[in-house]
């Protein structure tokens, strides 16, 4: 032995030399190759730095406004609100009258099939089948729900007025209750003149009819009141750093730009004091005419509408737009000083979608409302990202556009991602929209199973367990970094499908006697609701002999579980054996066994704690089965006590396509354990060094995809 140390001392001396080279750069960590620590540091820092500053007034303005008590009831400030909301109002109602028209002029077979799709309601014949009249045109409206948000308008009783006395042509003297019966007057005067694509509200005629409304509520008394004041203050606008977090500020080193994310400029106070310049006895507010008869009430109604007309104004003059540049080079000033670099530019980033994310980040909860809306304004962004794609592979000076665009919606999504949808067990992601769509009716559908079929991505592993034979398409990129996360987060959704109990046909409204819907009618059809017709029948809505939906759920799920620790984890570990049995030990029965077929022997021993790369749906059925046979080459035993029996027949995944994809996967994981485990000290070393460097240089999926889309 002493021979053989004295022979290779050079040898091993070079073995200790590397391995002492290893460690010191591991401690040492040059360039942040092991982490990148000092960059997130800097960040915090001078985030917690600039949260110290508190609310910032970047822009003030500074004003005199006269308002009256006239102005101050009929609120005139909002005379552009108004007009605006007039507009849209008028166009609203048109276009559900136009959809109930549609509807009627469909043939009474169609409008039959229509309502075997709906709620079940007595009468429906009057309904759906008969022509529109002012008696029934609310009843079908309301049933077809074509104006559900429509009549909660504050404008709505005033706009349905102004239509019934311009088109019935009845004064003001004759006395309009905005009872059922006058509304459905006034839809079906305008239901009668359709189509009428180009008629539009005569907006100053009815502004004029509003404010007449408004001043006609008001007694006697009221309308003598004369009061009118000068109000003279201030409006300070500008940010509340103390809400910035870390993850919303974005650095970009070489071109020194930091970009702030989701962070908006607001009034921090707007104020009319007694007393504008005191030293110089201008007052706050000046009283410019009354007429005695006005109290203190009055006067505090005509000071508060003065602070109004002063923000209005503020606004017009584009306070927050100026706050906002402000704030922009003072903050470049500030960083530049935090950072020791020169801060050329500092960009707020306040668009819609952000503020979404924003106030739902705070809230920690992700609605169903907000679920549909972020997916609309996620369209609208791809649509106009994939547009800037296409032009920037010609103009590069877009490109720069294009990559804060793209920045901008990967910030969103990277915050959204870990936020629970409110009331159920998952996260807000890609699959969201699709599976509240699936779940809130509890029937899965042809189209439905499509749908998931088309979304489940076939991301075959090719030659080595880390590399699929795909990359991720846009938009999917901004998700998911890897096919790992891709499939965990389908597996997640496939998931939360199975827990909700679906079942699997067409949806059918039909009519039966109600001695006929008993205890046997109930085993073969699935009944959502009913409503009695009359004494004798009902109208049921109901599925005709359903299907669990479990198991094509099942056969949807991808059957591995692609998490790179949990792959580490079973490739180095040593409590894995490795073996070559024929028969199962009876000291061996908490192991599961890993049969490989053509060799005719058991080939690892693994503890059940590290089966965790097997999809849990798939584990709980290979648990409950014994074992599961993957693609006659591979048996996975779970109960090695019918080791016999199981090697001579055992059941295998229905899905051809989940028996394949899992037969790849343990092969891959297999031979990438045999690789590791003969591998040499060294080897696996370096191995580990150059994994941190890649982890070092890599990434963003997104950002990678951005660089190729604009070659």
């Amino acid at each position: 032995m002493i021979g053989w140390l004295l022979r290779n001392w050079k040898f091993l001396l070079d073995i200790v030399i590397v391995l002492a080279v290893v460690v010191l750069v591991f401690i040492w960590n040059p360039f942040g190759i092991f982490g990148g620590e000092a960059k997130l540091k800097d960040t915090a820092n001078m985030v917690a730095e600039v949260n110290q500053i508190g609310q910032l007034i970047t822009a003030e303005y500074y004003g005199e406004v006269i308002a009256s008590i006239d102005e101050a009831r009929l609120d005139l400030i909002e005379d552009e609100n108004i007009s605006n909301n007039a507009i849209t109002l008028f166009k609203d109602i048109k276009s559900a009258l136009g959809n109930l028209k549609s509807f009627q002029d469909l043939p009474n077979s169609e409008k039959d099939e229509e309502y075997k799709k709906m709620t079940p309601i007595s009468g429906w014949r009057r309904v759906l089948r008969y022509d529109v009249n002012s008696r029934n045109i609310s009843d079908k409206i309301n049933y077809h729900g074509y104006m559900n948000d429509i009549v909660a308008d504050p404008l709505y009783d005033d706009m349905l007025e102004y239509i019934y006395r311009l088109k019935s042509r009845r004064p003001r003297n004759i006395k309009w209750e905005p009872n059922p019966r006058h509304r459905e007057e006034a839809l079906f005067m305008i239901y009668n003149e359709l189509p009428s694509p180009n008629e539009t509200i005569d907006l100053e005629d009815f502004m004029q009819f509003y404010y007449q409304n408004k001043t006609a509520e008001l007694s006697k008394s009221e309308t003598r009141k004369k009061l009118a004041m000068v109000g003279r203050g201030w409006v300070k606008a500008g940010f509340d750093f103390s809400e910035l977090k870390e993850s919303s500020v974005i650095i970009h080193e070489s071109r020194g730009e930091i970009h702030i994310m989701g962070l908006t400029p607001q009034i921090l106070n707007a104020d009319i004091n007694p007393w504008f310049i005191p030293e110089k006895g201008i007052p706050g507010f000046e009283i410019l005419d009354d007429n005695g008869r006005v109290d203190f009430k009055d006067a505090k109604l005509v000071k508060e509408y003065c602070v109004e007309k002063l923000l209005a104004f503020a606004h017009r003059a584009n306070i927050l737009q100026k706050a906002e540049d402000q704030a922009s080079e003072t903050l470049k000033s500030l960083f530049t000083l935090i950072t020791g670099k020169e801060i050329k530019k500092v960009v707020f980033h306040n668009d819609r979608i952000i503020q979404i994310a924003n106030r739902i980040e705070k809230e920690q909860a992700v609605s169903r409302f907000d679920v549909v809306l972020l997916d609309s304004l996620l369209q609208q962004e791809f649509d106009l990202i994939k547009s800037l794609m296409d032009s920037a592979k010609v103009d590069p000076r877009i490109r720069q556009s294009l990559f804060q665009k793209e920045n901008n919606i990967a910030f969103v999504i990277k915050n959204l991602r870990n936020i629970s949808i409110m009331g159920m067990d998952l996260n807000y992601g890609y699959f969201s929209k699709q599976i509240l769509a699936i779940a809130v009716d509890g029937i899965l559908d042809k189209d439905e199973i499509g749908l998931l079929d088309s979304l489940r991505i076939d991301w075959e592993l090719i030659d080595r367990i880390d590399y699929f034979n795909k990359h991720i398409p846009y938009p999917i990129y901004f998700w998911y970094d890897s096919p790992g996360e891709y499939i965990s987060d389908f597996n997640a959704a496939i998931s939360f499908l199975m827990d909700k109990n679906l079942i699997i046909g067409e949806l059918e409204s039909v009519t039966k006697n109600i001695s006929e819907v008993d205890s046997s009618y109930l085993a073969t059809n699935k009944v959502l609701n009913s409503k009695k017709i009359n004494e004798v029948e009902l109208v049921l809505n109901q599925i005709q002999n359903p299907i669990d939906a479990r198991d094509t759920l099942f056969s949807l799920l991808y059957p591995y579980q692609y998490n790179s620790k949990i792959i580490m984890n079973f490739i180095n570990n040593k409590e894995i054996r490795d073996v070559k049995l024929t028969e199962p030990n009876p000291s061996d029965l908490k192991f599961w066994h890993l049969y490989q077929i053509d060799h005719g022997h058991v080939m690892h021993l693994i503890p059940e704690e590290f089966n965790d790369w097997i999809e849990p749906n798939i584990r709980a059925k290979l648990r409950e089965n014994g074992a599961l046979n993957f693609g006659n080459k591979y048996i996975l035993i779970a109960d090695s006590r019918k080791f016999t029996n199981f090697i001579q027949d055992s059941p295998k995944l229905s899905n051809p396509e989940q028996d394949q994809e899992m037969t790849s996967f343990i092969e891959l994981l297999v031979n990438a354990r045999s690789e590791y485990q003969t591998q040499g000290t060294l080897e696996r070393a370096n191995s580990w060094v150059r994994k941190k460097f890649e982890q070092r240089k890599s990434e963003p999926k997104w950002l990678t995809s951005f660089r190729e889309s604009v070659k």
